[in-house]
């Protein structure tokens, strides 16, 4: 037996033939969770469970983003882990380890594998009065960006303001609007050298990994994510190339993810994705129309860096950017665009900052994306495509094909809509207009 050790072990190789990468993070050093906003928040002591749920999620991005991908080849990398957590004989439990492997495998496209040791020293204690206090129901997933701020304020008009907790994970980016009253950040941090991998697709993971042990340590019944239909599912039909498709609030990975996190935690809550089946244009148009909106249109849907943003909330080409363009579109809200959207191919510099390759092929990309999915209802191999899609949801979803097929349309309608209102000189316009 090998003894009790705080070492996370990482290796991987990418296509055959490519030589590994192996390093060493340190728990506490390296890789650090601090919970105790939780446990302050709900007067109540963590379950040591709870230090290595955060463990494993930090450690599975961690070796997300410091195996490169060698996509020329393939897109798929063995990943080897070995992570020391205080509670082995839960996580090597049958039901418990694959459910791991089945949300991890789901999400990224990888081939993982997953061992656990002792963890060495003892598990932090920080201990609070019992007290009897209000209890949320949903604790929701807050990532400042509309859709988290949409799901909060709605569940909050619905149900009272005791009834939601926001939980957010990390540090909130230099800019941003002060925490508000209902939310409680976990600060967390990962480290082994320069990141090298860009795709990153392991972040939901430790999001909602987080927020699960906020709902287990509160007691809360849901944990509530706010992404709509377009998010969710409209990646599943713009796949690129030998690409992984984008999961990661797809219903079929919150599923897996949920079956892992309760069996771990031994709690009794669920995920639930009310925005799932309806656009993000009719989720704004709702907001507005309850007088719901507030400082909505200022939250933060942009994937890139804030010293990319050029001084605006977001930078106007990214897939985020361009759906909250057309959801205010859609919505009828008279709001200016982020950025100069019509030029920003057309033309060598936007307000003033160079427009970079890597920045045009995003938005051509995400422009495309968008595009792929609207003209879904009119592909001649539309029923392949949608049973392949709706194969991957849940059956408790109900008729997903129908589901798919009506969100589908109803996405057409805003994205050609935003499109047809463009300038004549746009390139989006230009581009995609015709359909």
């Amino acid at each position: 037996m090998k003894p009790a050790s705080k070492t996370v072990r990482i290796s991987g190789t990418g296509h055959a033939g490519h030589q590994g990468r192996a390093f060493n993070a340190e728990l506490g050093s390296e890789i650090r969770t601090n919970q105790a906003p939780i446990a302050k928040h709900c007067l109540r002591e963590l379950t040591v469970v709870s230090e290595d749920i955060a463990t494993i999620a930090e450690a599975l991005a961690l070796a997300d983003r410091m195996i490169t991908r060698h996509r020329s080849k393939q897109w798929a990398r063995h990943l080897d882990l070995e992570i020391p957590v205080f509670r082995r004989a839960t996580f090597e439990r049958s039901e418990v380890y694959q459910a791991l492997l089945d949300a991890a495998c789901f999400l990224t496209g990888d081939d993982w594998s997953i061992s656990f040791t002792e963890r060495a020293g003892q598990p932090a204690k920080e201990r609070y009065l019992q007290l009897v206090c209000d209890d949320p129901t949903y604790v929701v997933p807050y990532s400042n960006g509309l859709d988290s701020f949409a799901q909060s304020e709605l569940l909050k008009a619905d149900h009272g303001e005791r009834a939601v907790w926001e939980v957010r994970a990390g540090k909130l980016q230099r800019g941003s609007d002060a925490p508000r009253a209902s939310l409680v950040e976990v600060p967390r941090r990962f480290y082994a050298g320069h990141p090298r991998e860009l795709s990153y697709r392991t972040r939901p993971i430790v999001y909602f990994s987080i927020a699960a042990i906020a709902a287990a340590t509160s007691k809360s019944r849901y944990i509530a994510i706010g992404e709509n239909g377009q998010g969710s599912l409209g990646p599943a039909f713009a796949r690129f190339s030998s690409e992984w498709p984008f999961r990661s609030t797809h219903p079929g990975f919150i599923a897996r993810l949920e079956t892992f996190l309760t069996l771990a935690l031994e709690a009794d809550f669920s995920f639930t994705q009310p925005q799932l089946w309806r656009t993000k244009g009719e989720v704004v148009r709702e907001l507005r129309e309850r007088g719901l909106l507030g400082e909505g249109l200022s939250r933060d849907s942009c994937s890139a860096r804030p010293n990319q943003r050029r001084g605006f909330a977001g930078c106007g080409y990214c897939g985020g950017c361009l759906l909250k363009q057309t959801a205010i579109f859609a919505a009828g809200v008279n709001e200016a665009p982020l950025v100069a959207l019509d030029y920003a191919l057309r033309t060598p510099e936007m307000r003033g900052e160079p427009i970079t390759l890597n920045e045009r092929e995003i938005f051509a990309r995400s422009a495309k994306s968008m595009d792929l999915f609207a003209d879904l209802s009119s592909r001649p191999d539309r029923d392949v495509q949608i049973a392949r899609v709706a194969r991957e949801i849940p059956s408790h979803h109900g008729d997903r094909a129908a589901k798919l097929l009506g969100l589908a349309e109803r996405h057409r309608d805003e994205w050609r809509g935003f499109v047809h209102s463009l300038p004549a000189q746009s390139w989006l316009k230009e581009q995609f207009a015709s359909a």
